[in-house]
C-alpha cells in the first residue's frame, strides 16, 4: 500500500500518486519575467547600447521601441523578446541563462 492512493472516506486504494516530471523548456520560460531594469542589469551596458542603438534606428517597429523602453516586465515567451534576443546575438539558451539571472538581481 506504500506510494499509492488512499481514499480518506473509503480506504480504499484509489491509484497510483501522480509520477514528477520535469519540465518542458517551454514550461520553464514560461514563468521567466523580469523587470526591465533587471534585465538592464543583466545584459550589462555593451548590450544595453546596442539595444538603445536598434531602438532609436527609425526602421525598428514602435511596437519593439514600446517593448524595450516602455515595458515594466519582459517575459521570456513574449514574441518582442525573440526579436530583441536575435537582435542581441545570442541564443535561446544564452537568453535563458540571462533571464535567471536578472530574476536574481
Amino acid at each position: 500500500m506504500e506510494g499509492q492512493l488512499i481514499s480518506a472516506k473509503t480506504g480504499k486504494i484509489i491509484g497510483d500518486p501522480p509520477v514528477p516530471r520535469e519540465p518542458t523548456p517551454d514550461e520553464l520560460r514560461a514563468a521567466m519575467t523580469c523587470t526591465r531594469a533587471q534585465g538592464k542589469l543583466a545584459i550589462g551596458p555593451e548590450i544595453w547600447a546596442q539595444v538603445v542603438a536598434m531602438a532609436d534606428d527609425p526602421e525598428t517597429p514602435w511596437g519593439l521601441k514600446v517593448a524595450i523602453y516602455d515595458t515594466y516586465e519582459w517575459r521570456r515567451l513574449d514574441p518582442d523578446m525573440d526579436v530583441l534576443i536575435w537582435a542581441m546575438g545570442l541564443t535561446p539558451e544564452e537568453a535563458d541563462d540571462l533571464f535567471r539571472l536578472a530574476m536574481t538581481l
